[in-house]
């Protein structure tokens, strides 16, 4: 399981080792050690990313909500509580 390319889908962690055939507790020990954070902030960083670069280069013209859903949040407010904790710097 690739997060670059599955980002948008209603992926876990449970999901990934399950595919790579390793327990959720060593992928998890090495996603933070690759990426200094733990799953759910890996994921919520990929999809902040994809959508901040939908929002300044928008040619559909995507609402704010179809951009959110189209990078794999489940609801607005989803979106804004991953985007305030990734400001703070918690992980």
């Amino acid at each position: 399981s690739d997060l670059h390319l599955h980002f948008q889908e209603s992926i876990t962690l449970n999901s990934i080792a399950h595919d790579l055939g390793y327990t959720i507790e060593y992928c998890s020990r090495v996603l933070k050690k690759a990426t200094g954070g733990n799953f759910r902030t890996y994921l919520n960083t990929l999809r902040l990313k994809k959508a901040q670069e939908l929002e300044a280069d928008n040619p559909q013209g995507l609402t704010q909500s179809e951009i959110l859903y189209k990078c794999g949040f489940s609801s607005p407010a989803t979106y804004f509580r991953a985007k305030k904790t990734l400001l703070n710097g918690k992980k």
